[in-house]
């Protein structure tokens, strides 16, 4: 198994996209199937517009602009894995609570 250490920046980020899809056109199920999807994207363009291997402790915000049309905004405190290693014998600490 391999460690690394989580550097968490102290600045909470804010990042939104417009998904071009107005809300009237779609049925509850499309609707709820449309943001379940475009959650992962925008969380995933999100990391990689501030350079972030993870979010950390992520809110997801789903609103409509004027135009009726869906917006996701993301705010969090992005993150990188850094001081990678082989784990040891002191690392076996955490493995208990990560099963």
């Amino acid at each position: 198994p391999v460690v690394a250490d989580l550097e968490v920046s102290q600045e909470r980020i804010t990042y939104s996209e417009r998904l071009g899809v107005k809300v009237s056109d779609l049925s509850d199920a499309e609707l709820k199937n449309l943001v379940e999807t475009e959650k992962q994207v925008v969380m995933s363009n999100a990391m990689k517009a501030h350079k972030a291997d993870v979010l950390v402790a992520p809110l997801v915000d789903i609103l409509t602009d004027g135009n009726n049309q869906l917006v996701l905004t993301i705010t969090a405190y992005p993150a990188k894995y850094k001081n990678y290693r082989s784990a040891t014998k002191e690392d076996t600490w955490f493995i208990p609570v990560a099963q």
